[in-house]
Formats: C-alpha cells, structure tokens, sequence
C-alpha cells in the first residue's frame, strides 16, 4: 500500500481556455498536488463532461462543441483528488457560444 500521510494539501487545478476555432472551444484542465492527483472531473454549467482517473494524472483536454450549447455565457468548473483523498475545486472560468442557424447560403 501507498503512505500517503505526508500529503496534507489538496491538489491545486486550473481552467484554461484556448480561443475558439469553428464553434470548437478547447479546454484544458491542470492539476498539480505534492502527491499523486488521482482524478480531474470537468463540469459544464454544473454537468459533469469529462473524467480522466488514474494513478498520475496531470491534465485534461476537452473540446467543447459550442454550437450544439444555448446561447450565451456557460460556466466551466474542474475538481481533482489527490491519492490521499483530499479534494479541491478550480477557480470558474466562463466560455460562451453563439449557436448559429442551419441554413445554407
């Protein structure tokens, strides 16, 4: 078994946002912890939408298809847990969509 009684901080995570490319936001999430980050969660407007788990995880990437999104300001949270089961949560950072129509010409 893994001693994990010198970890006492929670994980630090982070959302970062790159520019928006054809109605696709990339999201990625960073997580760094004194110990092993076991888990990031991403969450959108509150719905868990991508889980990444295992016994060293660093990061998440996420492509967020816009257009299928209500129109808007959408709020992105990620949470980690560290393998000493300390948990924390990324400050919130916000993307928007501007779902267009379907019509040709």
């Amino acid at each position: 078994s893994v001693d994990n009684s010198s970890d006492r901080e929670p994980p630090r995570v982070l959302v970062l946002l790159s520019r928006p490319s054809g109605g696709v936001q990339r999201v990625r999430v960073q997580a760094a912890d004194d110990g092993d980050v076991t888990q990031i969660t991403l969450y959108l407007d509150g719905k868990a939408v991508a889980v990444k788990a295992g016994s060293a995880v660093r990061s998440l990437s996420f492509a967020w298809d816009t257009r299928t999104a209500t129109a808007g300001r959408h709020q992105l949270i990620a949470t980690a847990v560290d393998a000493a089961g300390h948990r924390s949560r990324s400050p919130s950072a916000s993307g928007s969509s501007s779902p267009r129509s379907r019509s040709s010409g």
